[in-house]
C-alpha cells in the first residue's frame, strides 16, 4: 500500500477486493455449479459435496496461481485445475464434474459480479446512513435562516434545512441510479465456451436457471461468451453502468462538501455574517439577539434578515428518493422585515 492509497480507499471495500476474494468469488461459482447440476442430474449427485468442500480460497496455491495465470492467458484456467487435483485426492470420480459445461468468462465474470454486489451493498448502507443524518440535519434546520449566495455573494434569505434538503436529494438521485445500475447489472454469466451452453445439450438453460438460483443472481436472456463481458457490459447496463453510478454517487457527495466549507468558513458563514452562531453539528445555527450589542444591532438594522415561518411541507416532485426530503417538512418562507429603524430594508415577500 502506497502512502496516499488510505486517502482514497475504503477498508470496508478493501477486503472486498483483494486477491483472495478475487479467488472465493470464482470458488463460489464452481460450488453452486456443481450443486445446481447435481440437483439437476446432469453430474453425479455425489460429485457435489468433494467439490464444494475444496472451494476455498484458504486452499489455493496463490503463488502458483499466479504464475500459471500468466502462462494460461487468465486466472481461471489454472484455478480449475488446482481444484480438479485438489477434489481428486479425496474423489477422483467427482474431480471429472468441475466445473462442467462452463468456460473462463462464466467463473471470472460471475465470480467478480459477486465481488461487486458485496460492495454495493456496503455501498448503499452507508448512503442510507448519510442521507438519513441529512434529513435529521434538514428537519432540525427546517427554520434556520441563513443568507443564500449566487456568485458567491450574499443574496436572498434562505434557511439551513433548505440547503441540506437540496444536499439530500442530490445523494438519494445518485443512490437512485447506482441501485438501478445494481439492478440491470448484477446478473449471472453462463455461457459455455461458445456461449451456447452446447457441451449440457439440453439442459443448458435448466442448468443456468438452477445456477441463478443457486446463487441468487438473475439470468439474463441472451447470455453469449464469445462476446467479451457480455453480461457486465451488454446493453448498458452492466460494468459501464455500474462504474458511471459509483461515478455520479461520488459526485454529488463531493459536490456538497464545497458549500459545507462555505458555510463553516469563518468570516464567511452564511449565519455568522449576520451576527449569528455559525451552523455546527453540536449546536447547529443560533440567531444572536440583535439588542445584544451595538455591533449585532448595526447588521441587524442595515440587513434585512428573515423572519422564518413554517408553512407547510415544501413542494417536491412526487419521486419515491424523496421521501426523506419530504419527511424532513422543509418550510416554506418569506422573507420580513425585523423589527427595526433603517429605511433601506425593504419588505421582502
Amino acid at each position: 500500500m502506497s502512502l496516499l492509497d488510505p486517502l482514497f480507499r475504503w477498508d470496508a471495500l478493501e477486503e472486498l477486493f483483494t486477491d483472495r476474494a478475487r479467488v472465493q468469488g470464482m470458488l463460489d461459482f464452481e460450488a453452486a455449479l456443481a450443486r445446481a447440476e447435481s440437483r439437476l442430474g446432469v453430474i453425479p449427485k455425489s460429485a457435489a459435496a468433494p467439490i464444494a468442500s475444496k472451494c476455498r480460497a484458504g486452499l489455493i496455491d496463490m503463488p502458483s496461481l499466479a504464475s500459471a495465470a500468466a502462462r494460461a492467458g487468465n486466472l481461471a484456467i489454472p484455478l480449475v485445475k488446482q481444484l480438479g487435483e485438489m477434489v481428486a485426492m479425496d474423489d477422483a470420480g467427482a474431480a471429472r464434474f468441475v466445473h462442467w459445461g462452463a468456460t473462463s468468462q462464466d467463473a471470472i465474470d460471475t465470480g467478480f459480479v459477486l465481488q461487486l454486489r458485496r460492495a454495493l451493498e456496503k455501498i448503499h448502507a452507508e448512503l442510507d446512513r448519510l442521507a438519513d443524518s441529512l434529513a435529521r440535519i434538514a428537519k432540525k434546520h427546517r427554520a434556520t435562516p441563513v443568507a443564500a449566495r449566487t456568485w458567491m455573494q450574499q443574496a436572498l434569505p434562505t434557511t439551513f434545512g433548505f440547503i441540506v434538503a437540496g444536499w439530500l436529494d442530490a445523494v438519494l438521485r445518485g443512490q437512485e441510479r447506482l441501485r438501478q445500475a445494481g439492478k440491470s447489472g448484477i446478473v449471472l454469466q453462463f455461457g459455455g465456451a461458445a456461449g451456447t451452453l452446447a457441451a449440457l445439450d439440453e439442459r443448458g438453460n435448466d442448468v443456468a436457471r438452477a445456477l441463478g438460483k443457486e446463487l441468487n443472481l438473475p439470468v439474463p436472456e441472451v447470455s453469449a461468451a464469445s462476446m467479451p463481458w457480455v453480461t457486465v457490459g451488454a446493453a448498458g447496463g452492466g460494468l459501464p453502468s455500474r462504474v458511471g453510478g459509483a461515478g455520479a454517487v461520488t459526485e454529488r457527495v463531493n459536490a456538497t462538501t464545497a458549500p459545507m466549507l462555505l458555510t463553516a468558513a469563518t468570516g464567511v458563514a452564511g449565519t455568522g455574517m449576520f451576527g449569528a452562531t455559525a451552523p455546527t453539528p453540536s449546536t447547529g445555527a443560533r440567531l444572536a439577539d440583535p439588542a445584544s450589542s451595538a455591533a449585532s444591532a448595526n447588521r441587524w438594522r442595515d440587513v434585512c434578515m428573515p423572519a422564518q415561518t413554517a408553512r407547510g411541507p415544501l413542494t417536491l416532485p412526487s419521486r419515491g428518493r424523496n421521501d426523506r426530503v419530504r419527511r424532513a417538512v422543509m418550510p416554506r418562507h418569506r422573507a420580513q422585515v425585523v423589527t427595526g429603524t433603517s429605511p433601506r430594508c425593504p419588505r421582502l415577500r
